[in-house]
């Protein structure tokens, strides 16, 4: 509910921008390896963009969801109490009584706090932030060895390695973290282009977006729910 089993695991059909061209084979074809050395620095470049953002962005959903999940917990234990108070006399003919709403946002509250703690945003969100910061030096090496005059392949073979290892030490970002990633280096036709796939970019976005309002909305039918408890309360 809060977060959907794609987002996991990577995002269907995108790729974990693991080097997709061979190392030059012929030594004699400097041209060749000069865009080879070219192409790894921008892919680990993308890469620890893309997972910079997803590390942001599941840091960000771990504390929206323990604002939300603090909220519904306000709510439902004022509820509690208010029912308490009432007794009977607070159920009115039509309409659920305030005991009956308290107890489904308690329910809510504990079911969602068992998913949130199962998705370990927090954690997650540390493995992506140790994943792109070793992507990041990796790819700041390799820009060294490609502006230090002739490219070092024997180096940049080692770089990629590192690299390769480097992918694995988290899950791989989402669809929209790797369009985030993309508007720095809007001119690179690697793997697919943002700008012309609009409806992709589009499907992506309300995607992680949808993902993302899920705490806030859960938060707001806390409050609206606390208020009808209050109103009927009241009345």
């Amino acid at each position: 509910m809060a977060e959907d089993a794609s987002e996991k695991l990577g995002a269907p059909g995108l790729p974990d921008h693991s080097l997709e061209e061979s190392t030059p084979r012929d030594r004699n074809e400097p041209a060749a390896g000069r865009r080879w050395a070219e192409r790894l620095e921008e892919r680990t470049d993308t890469t620890y963009l893309s997972r910079a953002w997803a590390s942001g962005k599941l840091e960000m959903r771990g504390t929206l969801w323990m604002i939300a999940l603090s909220v519904s917990s306000a709510s439902a234990l004022s509820a509690s109490i208010l029912a308490l108070q009432q007794g009977d006399a607070s159920r009115p003919s039509s309409g659920i009584g305030i005991d009956f709403a308290a107890t489904i946002l308690s329910l809510m509250t504990l079911v969602l706090s068992l998913i949130v703690a199962a998705l370990r945003y927090q954690a997650r969100s540390k493995d992506l932030f140790y994943c792109y910061r070793a992507i990041q030096k990796i790819s700041a090496d390799i820009e060294t060895v490609n502006n230090c005059g002739p490219s070092d392949m024997v180096r940049l073979k080692e770089l990629q390695r590192d690299y390769q290892l480097a992918l694995d030490l988290s899950e791989n970002h989402s669809e929209w973290d790797y369009v985030r990633s993309r508007r720095r280096r809007p001119e690179s036709q690697d793997h697919w282009d943002v700008r012309r796939d609009k409806s992709r970019v589009r499907r992506a976005r309300l995607g992680q977006n949808a993902l993302s309002s899920l705490p806030l909305l859960f938060a707001v039918f806390s409050l609206v729910l606390l208020g009808f408890v209050l109103v009927q309360g009241a009345g």
